[in-house]
């Protein structure tokens, strides 16, 4: 299945360092363990999802921050990431894409939960867009999500899920030392209930970055002075992922982002017949595939008399399979090797 290639290889991606630009789609990744962690624990990708029943591609950026002081936060970042996106996969609905989301995030929280029992989660900062009109996203933890213009900076669009933000609502304080001394946070990927989430949407323009709290600890300031002064969201991405270890390094620092200004509506025109998978991270792509012919009209159905299969090699008659039945995702290229 998709979901256990990905996870097995995302568990193996944390990187001491590295970063990458997705020039076909405008998006910039990097990661850092930083200088003080002996496990980088976040995973930040990039993915492109082919959805043959709607006849277009998405695209989801998702960073999750595996959560200090719990055990294998690494484990739970790979598994919410590759479970988000076995489910959009399989069940997103173009016609409803807020409940899709939701659903896919918490069928992600059951997956961690129900492997980790509660000792261990992880943030999730998650970007969704199927066009250049609408962004769609949704944030759980502490790590953030920015919108950004070079004539007016950075925008943040989210709040922490964290003791110190539920504090400030209610009014309260606490001394500064307890918080530091304890995670916070107050909502996590890896819980035993039905996460309450609230997706929002902003128009698809400017910049849109996610980044884990090893990166925006270093404050809105001087982000939004890097973000004036770099050159485009490559060097974006590699300016804020050093001054972090320039900073001390006290945490896996990630950013990914993505360049609304751009991108061309050709992206999201879906050629071939069958769902796939193309997901990026930091090192490069991994791509999977799964045949799945159109669920369209019947005049439609007819003009699809074969479909090249990636994974064997040969061309797989469409009159051979019902219009539902699939064969499962296959991993059918790598990333570059560290």
């Amino acid at each position: 299945m998709m979901k256990d290639e990905l996870f097995k290889r995302l568990l193996t991606g944390g990187y001491t360092k590295s970063t990458d630009y997705i020039g076909a789609f405008s998006t910039s990744i990097g990661t850092s363990i930083g200088c003080v962690r002996k496990v980088n624990e976040d995973r930040v990708i990039f993915s492109k999802l082919s959805i043959s029943k709607f006849r277009k591609n998405i695209y989801v950026l998702i960073l999750c921050d595996g959560m200090g002081g719990m055990k294998s936060g690494d484990l739970a970042a790979s598994l919410a990431t590759s479970s988000i996106l076995e489910y959009l996969l399989e069940y997103y609905d173009d016609e409803n894409i807020h409940q899709s989301i939701i659903d896919a995030v918490n069928h992600s929280n059951k997956a961690v939960y129900s492997s980790l029992g509660g000792e261990g989660g992880c943030t999730l900062s998650l970007v969704l867009f199927s066009n250049l009109s609408d962004c769609h996203f949704v944030n759980i933890g502490d790590s953030r999500i920015y919108n950004g213009f070079k004539s007016t900076g950075l925008k943040q669009l989210t709040e922490d899920d964290d003791l110190k933000h539920l504090l400030a609502k209610e009014k309260l304080s606490i001394n500064e030392d307890v918080l530091l001394n304890r995670n916070g946070l107050t909502k996590f990927i890896g819980m035993d209930i039905d996460l309450d989430l609230s997706i929002e949407t902003i128009e698809a323009k400017g910049t849109v970055i996610l980044l884990s709290d090893g990166v925006h600890r270093i404050g809105q300031k001087l982000m939004a002075v890097i973000y004036n002064y770099s050159k485009n969201a490559f060097d974006f991405v590699n300016r804020i992922i050093t001054l972090s270890e320039w900073m001390g390094g006290v945490d896996n620092a990630s950013c990914v982002i993505v360049d609304f200004e751009s991108i061309t509506p050709d992206i999201f025109e879906m050629s071939e017949p069958y769902t796939t998978a193309a997901i990026w991270d930091s090192q490069g792509v991994y791509q999977f595939s799964r045949t799945k012919f159109w669920n369209g009209r019947e005049e439609d159905k007819k003009s699809k008399s074969s479909s090249f299969s990636r994974k064997k090699n040969k061309i797989v008659d469409d009159e051979s399979l019902t219009k539902d039945e699939t064969i499962n995702f296959d991993l059918i290229s790598e990333p570059r090797k560290k």
